[in-house]
């Protein structure tokens, strides 16, 4: 398979999909690609599973870290200028990220 030297828009990436696969039309393509986007909301949602898994292309998955809670008035120390002041104070939370690791093919296409 050639290369691509651009980045693919959704309207590209759906076009190129209805050509390789020639039984279906591109709005049944579009209709795939939504109701895959969907699944993986859905997976990654907070209630959701937390991972999902595209066979042969991509691996999700919801990553949490927790934010530590910091007392109003605790001195921090700038980083960039060492000075130190007085932190207005936050709750504890969690930070959230997707994490992706590719999977199959497109491993094995990456370490050729």
């Amino acid at each position: 398979m050639k290369p691509y030297t651009t980045k693919l828009t959704k309207t590209a990436f759906i076009a190129e999909i209805a050509q390789k696969v020639r039984d279906l039309k591109r709005k049944d393509v579009a209709k795939i690609v939504d109701a895959i986007g969907e699944l993986a909301q859905a997976c990654l949602h907070k209630k959701g599973v937390g991972e999902i898994t595209i066979p042969g292309i991509v691996k999700l998955q919801r990553v949490e870290k927790p934010i530590p809670a910091i007392k109003a008035g605790t001195l921090v120390r700038n980083p960039f200028t060492g000075q130190e002041s007085a932190h207005p104070g936050r709750k504890a939370g969690v930070k959230v990220k997707v994490k992706a690791s590719a999977v199959g093919g497109v491993k094995a296409a990456l370490q050729a």
